[in-house]
């Protein structure tokens, strides 16, 4: 298109609506919130249907300081751009709607927010579910609740997340994550319940048992779990203890 045509908004906005990349866009608009906000949909439906190459950073270096920092523009990129990457404003940083946003789309975020929010139910569990190393590494350290760890077990299944690609790499991730558990003394009532009814095969569980409250020793799903679960001398230790 001449030049005239090309900083006609009307034109742009035929093609945005279309779904359709355009290949280059005037500095004109760089600080226009409405193509903006358009242009960002178009960028993550094409990436979604794999019709575009990597646009993160010259999408981050296109759209204007000013723009940068307005609350509508970081929710809508971290909504729409997976990993995206962000500087966020200082104004923005205690925003748990904007923070949510971030942490859903790159889970590495969680460590930058501030101790308050690192507690947030919803937000550890979205860090957490993104990146089970983030609970290894902040589990403990922080006043997390109960039932906000709880919540982030209950998503424990294979191949409830895209890096759990074998049984193997499963059972190594679900046993650092029970390990762990151990150690915070959380491995306990319905968090304990919930895992055994999940437990990967094979997975020693008998010296996890050991730590469980008299309750749970008892309990009978706990007990049919465990006996499915153990072979070998695990499972003679198992009996001549019961």
């Amino acid at each position: 298109l001449t030049e005239e045509l090309r900083l006609d908004k009307i034109i742009l906005n035929k093609v945005l609506n279309k779904k359709v990349f355009p290949e280059e866009l005037p500095n004109s608009f760089s600080n226009d919130k409405l193509i903006i906000l358009k242009l960002i949909e178009v960028i993550a439906y094409n990436y979604e249907h794999n019709n575009i190459s990597a646009k993160n950073h010259w999408l981050l270096s296109f759209i204007s300081k000013e723009l940068l920092s307005d609350r509508e523009i970081i929710i809508k990129l971290y909504n729409c751009i997976k990993g995206i990457s962000i500087k966020v404003p200082e104004n923005l940083k205690t925003d748990k709607e904007l923070i949510l946003s971030a942490v859903k789309s790159n889970p590495s975020y969680y460590e930058s927010i501030n101790n308050y929010l690192k507690t947030d139910r919803e937000i550890v569990v979205e860090a957490f579910k993104g990146d089970y190393k983030l609970f290894i590494k902040y589990i403990g350290k922080y006043n997390i609740e109960y039932n906000t760890v709880l919540e982030f077990v209950k998503l424990l299944k294979k191949n409830t997340y895209p890096f759990w690609a074998c049984a193997l790499q499963y059972h190594e991730i679900f046993k650092e994550i029970v390990d762990k558990l151990v150690v915070v003394e959380m491995f306990i009532d319905e968090i304990a319940l919930h895992l055994t009814s999940i437990w990967p095969f094979g997975i020693d569980f008998y010296k996890y048992f050991k730590t469980l409250s008299p309750e749970l020793k008892r309990n009978k799903n706990v007990l049919i779990k465990l006996l499915e679960s153990s072979v070998g001398e695990e499972l003679t230790d198992l009996l001549e203890s019961h």
